[in-house]
């Protein structure tokens, strides 16, 4: 019999047609457009003439009608009921796929406003070295620290090397890399804070001798700084800055400053 089921079998596919046939009598010049393919030739205007032209509106009632016939008869009920099933399966796996796919781009929505929220709160460790001062009887070089961040920077930890190089250094000349694990103690660094870092500077066989200090201030030799700040920032995650600087050859002068090398000044 016809069914609840096939009733609203029924109204959808009608709904359908009569959208259809507004749509065409937005485009038809008459009332409806024809629904049969005219003859070509001097004839066929005639014949053409709307009154004697099919529309699409008899289409609609003929399909309407025959639907109608086919929804009453019994035998129909279960094909109707499959039909509809497999029409409900089909939406159904298109609405889990249509879900999926809100759910990826929802996570990758948030995992990119996570991203970009820790990048703009975790700490960033710079480098700046303090200009030498050739006077003092012990030849040190300070090394400053800033955190310019807005979160601490956790664990800090320093490894670096400073030592006098010919101008300009040797072509096998290498610089060392700093160990697996480093034993400096650690200690924190706030935001917008500094710490500061000595290093003694050695020479090129042992301790700096006065003839290498007059060589490097005098330009014939440079000193050259480098090494690698490791730290952990709020989120838990480990950063490095490594840094590598060399002092500006003087001809004259009590004091240098430094300049940054081309290579070897990378941060994570």
């Amino acid at each position: 019999m016809f069914g609840e089921t096939g009733f609203r079998i029924f109204l959808t596919v009608a709904l359908y047609l009569m959208a259809l046939e507004g749509l065409s009598w937005l485009t038809a010049p008459g009332l409806g457009p024809c629904i049969v393919e005219q003859e070509q030739g001097a004839k066929s205007e005639a014949k053409a003439d709307k009154k004697n032209c099919a529309t699409f509106a008899v289409g609609t009632w003929v399909v309407t009608k025959r639907v109608i016939r086919v929804l009453k008869t019994h035998d129909n009920d279960k094909a109707v009921v499959a039909a509809f099933t497999i029409i409900l399966g089909i939406s159904t796996i298109g609405l889990w796929i249509a879900t999926y796919r809100l759910w990826q781009v929802t996570n990758e929505t948030l995992d990119h406003a996570e991203d970009s929220s820790e990048r703009q709160l975790r700490a960033y460790i710079w480098t700046e070295i303090i200009p030498v001062e050739f006077n003092r009887p012990n030849f040190y070089v300070t090394c400053k620290f800033r955190n310019s961040g807005q979160t601490p920077a956790y664990k800090v930890h320093l490894w670096a090397q400073a030592i006098p190089v010919a101008e300009p250094p040797p072509f096998n000349f290498r610089f060392a890399d700093p160990p697996a694990i480093v034993d400096n103690p650690r200690f924190v660094i706030n935001p917008t804070s500094q710490h500061f870092s000595t290093l003694e500077i050695e020479g090129i066989a042992g301790p700096i001798t006065v003839s290498e200090k007059m060589a490097i201030q005098e330009g014939y030799l440079t000193v050259y700084m480098w090494g690698e700040v490791r730290y952990e920032d709020a989120f838990g995650n480990n950063r490095t800055t490594k840094f590598r600087q060399r002092i500006e050859p003087i001809v004259s002068g009590m004091s240098a400053g430094w300049v940054y090398c081309e290579e070897g000044n990378e941060a994570d």
